[in-house]
């Protein structure tokens, strides 16, 4: 579609999309209350087939089930618990995913860490964010791989979908040094630059997972939301580094007010890339509401070499390989 706007919400995109979400089912990521993957899941809700909500805390889930079922009583909902910091967690969700045997239509890997104050590390040794944000979602679409091909042989009408919500503040030094990758050896802790290369990792992984299934019908986009500081995540970064990345003045003001997302409007742009058709010859594209904005790319994000290094490396880290 080309009537995307700033102020699309994912409500007005779940709803121009309800043919395309019919009959789907959908695995979200990070589905805390009040947060992008919860207003996903609601959205879509209405429409898809199944709905699998995967969680580090059943609590937080139930939260999220209980909420969305308001509106929609008849979703059908189905829990997991996955916790992207640990790679035994991630392979036992993907089992659980695996074990309801229903083809995947869409992955939406919209989980993030929370920035830590200081230097903290999964319990596999990675660097939280990257660990978490990339490696995490690496190994559990790795494993649930194959119930998405399994969707693209079974619909012809529509190519699955990996989702990789990222951030513009890639772009802020978020250059990956593959000497050391996954900041395992690193001296000094830099939490914002430690973001921006994970959102780097998310986006020259989508790049390359475009490529790499392209035969196999499969699409995968890569998205910046926005700066939503109701949310966890968006609130996690204090005024002084909101100011650094530019985004407020001296006074506290928005200096580029249309990244100023509300809920609504910064999950918009997940909907769209799922769903929308118009999208099918895009893959591997970066989204900023609901458009082609690879142009906003740092070059370190659209560098060929990088992305088939980050893919291998990521393998090699996770123990795992993607499999046609």
């Amino acid at each position: 579609m080309s009537t995307w706007t700033l102020e699309t919400t994912a409500e007005d995109a779940a709803f121009a999309l309800r043919d395309q979400i019919r009959g789907k089912n959908v695995v979200v990521t990070g589905v805390s209350p009040k947060g992008l993957g919860a207003e996903t899941v609601r959205v879509l809700a209405p429409y898809a087939k199944t709905i699998i909500l995967a969680g580090r805390s059943q609590a937080k889930i139930d939260e999220t089930i209980a909420d969305v079922k308001k509106g929609s009583p008849s979703a059908n909902l189905k829990s997991v618990i996955l916790d992207l910091a640990s790679l035994d967690s991630v392979r036992k969700a993907a089992a659980d995913v695996n074990a309801l045997g229903l083809p995947i239509h869409v992955i939406v890997n919209n989980a993030g860490s929370p920035q830590p104050l200081t230097l903290t590390k999964t319990v596999d040794g990675f660097e939280t964010q990257i660990g978490t944000n990339h490696l995490g979602h690496f190994l559990f679409n790795a494993l649930v791989f194959p119930a998405v091909l399994q969707a693209a042989k079974e619909d012809k009408d529509f190519a699955p979908r990996v989702v990789n919500v990222s951030s513009g503040a890639h772009a802020f030094g978020g250059d990956i040094n593959f000497d050391d990758p996954w900041s395992q050896r690193m001296e000094s802790y830099n939490r914002s630059l430690a973001y921006a290369a994970s959102k780097t990792a998310n986006i020259l992984y989508t790049r390359r997972l475009a490529k790499v299934f392209k035969a196999h019908g499969v699409l995968s986009f890569s998205l910046s939301p926005g700066l939503v500081r109701s949310t966890t995540m968006g609130g996690a970064s204090s005024d002084a580094e909101v100011q650094r990345y530019g985004l407020l003045d001296a006074q506290g003001k928005p200096t580029v007010p249309e990244l100023w997302k509300t809920l609504g409007t910064g999950t918009s742009t997940q909907v769209i890339a799922a769903f929308d058709p118009a999208l099918k010859d895009k893959s591997g594209a970066y989204l900023i509401d609901g458009k082609d904005a690879d142009e906003q790319l740092a070059p370190y994000a659209k560098d060929a070499e990088k992305e088939e290094k980050l893919w291998q490396l990521s393998e090699q880290a996770v123990g795992q390989k993607f499999s046609a």
